[in-house]
This record gives structure tokens, sequence and C-alpha cells, in this order.
């Protein structure tokens, strides 16, 4: 069981106007609610941040930050993949 669900929030289109191909790729707002206690979300932040930091370095993660308070986080991705796809660890 995930400690955690998401949801997107829609599409965003990068301006076209002197931007590189990566930029004119639509991305997503998807945010995230933790489903179990603060604790089980802290055993899991290194796994988490390793993951982020792929993806990040890859370009598929534009942006990610935790909410205030911390119940949950908002990761700005691009579309390489379809949503339904995208599921963090």
């Amino acid at each position: 069981m995930h400690a955690y669900r998401s949801h997107t929030c829609g599409a965003l289109r990068a301006s076209d106007a002197g931007s590189s191909h990566s930029a004119r790729l639509p991305m997503f707002i998807v945010t995230i609610t933790y489903t179990q206690p603060i604790e089980a979300i802290e055993a899991k932040t290194v796994e988490h941040r390793e993951w982020l930091d792929i993806h990040v370095a890859s370009g598929l993660i534009i942006a990610a930050g935790p909410m205030v308070p911390r119940t949950g986080g908002i990761l700005v991705v691009r579309s390489r993949v379809s949503s339904s796809s995208f599921v963090p660890p």
C-alpha cells in the first residue's frame, strides 16, 4: 500500500516563442496527499529523494517540493509519459 495518493491537476503548455523543443512539451502539476502517518512518510524520505534526483536529472521533473503544512507534495512534470504511468515510490 502506498503512503500517498496523487492527482494530476491539469496540463500546462510552455510558450513556443523562442523556447527549445523540450520546453514546448505539455507539463502537469501533480499533487500528492499523504495517506499514512508522517512517521511512515519520513521512513521513505531517502528513497523518495533518490527517485526525485533521477527524474530531475532526466528532465521529467521540473520542480518538486513539500506542501506546508506537511500533508503532501507537489511535482511539476513534463509529459513524456502518460499521467497514469507516473507513480512515485
